[in-house]
């Protein structure tokens, strides 16, 4: 998975571009089998440890993709900014200033307000090596139901200790 410039779909949002991310689709659980393997799945394997930095009834949901991605997207929509930098990795946090997020994510808020339900849902996880670590990671593809505007193409996911952590930052 190459890493790209640090972007923010959700910036978009300031501009008056209707631009975010989340998530909804297939069921079917799968794993790749080695480095380069590649499987289309709607969730994946669980994490040995949950997440010390969200709130212990969401920190379950991060031990599947799929949950991750739904949760963050919510968060996004409905203005919860702490709970979506939450989800962005350690990586990610050092990168993305807190306090400018919060302003975005207030702002999709303010947009969109409420949780809206997905009309498409596509990962496709693979072991790399990150760091030096071979790690599982996840290309997320999804949409909006009734806002055609909403898409999120190939959004970085990495599986860490903690759980699914976004690391499109």
């Amino acid at each position: 998975m190459s890493r790209r410039a640090p972007a923010l779909p959700v910036a978009l949002l300031l501009l008056g571009v209707p631009a975010l991310a989340s998530c909804g689709g297939d069921d079917d659980a799968a794993a790749p089998e080695g480095p380069g393997d590649e499987v289309s799945l709607g969730e994946t394997l669980d994490p040995s440890a949950d997440a010390e930095t969200l709130p212990p009834d969401v920190a379950e949901a991060t031990t599947e993709l799929r949950g991750a991605v739904r949760t963050f997207s919510d968060a996004l929509l409905t203005g919860d900014g702490e709970l979506a930098y939450a989800f962005y990795t350690a990586e990610c946090q050092t990168r993305v200033p807190r306090g400018t997020y919060l302003l975005i994510v207030t702002r999709a808020g303010e947009v969109y307000g409420e949780p809206l339900p997905f009309a498409t849902y596509d990962a496709t996880t693979s072991r790399e090596d990150v760091d030096g670590e071979p790690t599982e990671v996840a290309a997320v593809d999804y949409t909006f139901r009734g806002a055609d505007g909403l898409v999120q193409s190939d959004e970085e996911w990495t599986l860490t200790d903690d759980g699914w952590r976004l690391s499109d930052c």
